[in-house]
């Protein structure tokens, strides 16, 4: 019988309590990181103002020049759409993909005809992106161009991209480390964002006021801040309780009810039952006897 239950074990067990042990280390130091990580999740809605390059990151480290130069790229990669919409020019970009400096003087041009500017003013009507007078124009145009060009802190403030897919950035304020998730705010890009609202802590909903009497560019018929509302009433943003809260949700559902009374002399009384208690019933039919006295009462000036 010793034999049979013998405690001996083999090396194959120490090996795989020691790889399990291994396992239970790094989930807890797992754990232990976690708890100062702070999930924010960025929702950029309605306008195009979506940028990689998350302005808490932006304005609360300290960037050197290599920083900087980084994105370069981007800001050059606006320009060259820009050049590309404004004229209809063969060639406007040399073997180093840098814009001619002809192209700055005839951009100069475009901008002192006023019929350029009139069709400017008008960009709510179509689709002008808000940082093009600025990348083009406003004496920015010779500084950009240059081949020593460095962009600013403002400059990368003001490029736009299309956020597509889901842009990470993490960085660390104090003892806190953030993660901000970018996701696109087009309409084809939403359905990326139920994986990320696991574990966020608070979410960032971001609308651009401009866009009050412009509509979306996947439909013409949608203004952009109606869009941003009906985003904001979603379950998933604002209007959202605690999971397998009954008490929550039917006080919720109650409210909608009674949030429709447009007079407020008219009493509403809101009362939760199942039609089989009839000792709830009862209460109901209580309420609207008293109701009807009171009313009663009233009519004859006698309350």
């Amino acid at each position: 019988m010793g034999l049979c239950l013998g405690s001996e074990i083999t090396e194959e067990g120490k090996k795989a309590r020691l790889h399990s042990a291994e396992i239970d280390r790094e989930l807890y130091e797992h754990a232990r990181r976690e708890m100062n990580v702070v999930k924010v999740l960025l929702l950029v809605i309605g306008k195009n103002i979506g940028t990689p390059i998350p302005l808490p990151w932006l304005l609360m480290t300290s960037r050197s020049q290599a920083d900087w130069c980084q994105f370069r790229p981007s800001a050059d990669g606006f320009e060259k759409v820009h050049a590309h919409s404004v004229l209809s020019c063969g060639r406007c970009f040399d073997e180093e993909q840098v814009l001619f400096p002809f192209i700055s003087h005839a951009l100069s041009c475009l901008w002192a005809d006023q019929g350029v500017r009139s069709a400017a003013a008008r960009g709510y009507e179509y689709e002008l992106n808000d940082s093009a007078l600025y990348f083009f124009f406003f004496d920015n145009m010779d500084r950009i161009v240059s081949l020593d060009y460095v962009p600013t802190e403002t400059d990368v403030l003001r490029v736009r991209i299309r956020t597509t897919g889901v842009i990470e950035t993490q960085f660390k304020v104090k003892h806190l480390v953030f993660r901000l998730y970018d996701v696109g705010g087009q309409r084809t890009e939403r359905r990326k964002w139920i994986s990320c609202f696991e574990d966020v802590r608070a979410v960032v909903f971001v609308v651009a006021l401009s866009g009050y009497d412009m509509t979306l560019v996947e439909d013409s018929s949608m203004n952009r801040l109606q869009e941003s509302l009906r985003l904001f009433n979603n379950p998933s943003i604002c209007n959202n309780g605690a999971d397998c809260d009954v008490d929550s949700a039917a006080r919720f559902i109650a409210s909608m009810f009674v949030s429709q009374n447009v007079t407020p002399r008219k009493l509403i009384y809101h009362h939760f039952t199942t039609a089989t208690d009839t000792s709830n019933v009862q209460v109901v039919f209580q309420v609207v006897m008293d109701t009807i006295m009171k009313e009663n009462l009233e009519a004859v000036s006698l309350l």
